[in-house]
């Protein structure tokens, strides 16, 4: 078992879900593969750990530009899904005793 599998978030992954209508979270594009966050979750995520969105922008190694275009709902690259949901899977929630 890797370390990743025992650190389980207890928030809704922010990381859309693909479906096969025209509300797709991950595109390939002219640029390459693209993916959409849900605001909502990433600031629910964040409350939960007692984060300002800051926080997290700053845990997951981000730029204010580029954590503000995840929030707007725009594309953002794969790799920066991924830091954002690592920062999350790194941290307990406030509940869990933190």
């Amino acid at each position: 078992m890797t370390p990743d599998a025992t650190q389980q978030s207890t928030v809704p992954s922010p990381i859309k879900e693909g479906s096969a209508g025209s509300n797709e979270s991950i595109v390939i594009g002219p640029g390459g593969m693209v993916v959409t966050l849900e605001a909502p979750l990433l600031i629910s995520a964040c409350a939960a750990r007692g984060w300002s969105l800051a926080e997290l922008g700053r845990r997951a190694g981000l730029s204010r530009p580029t954590l503000i275009q995840a929030l707007r709902g725009e594309a953002v690259r794969p790799k920066t899904a991924w830091k954002i949901r690592r920062a999350l899977a790194q941290a307990e929630t406030v509940e869990g005793g933190c």
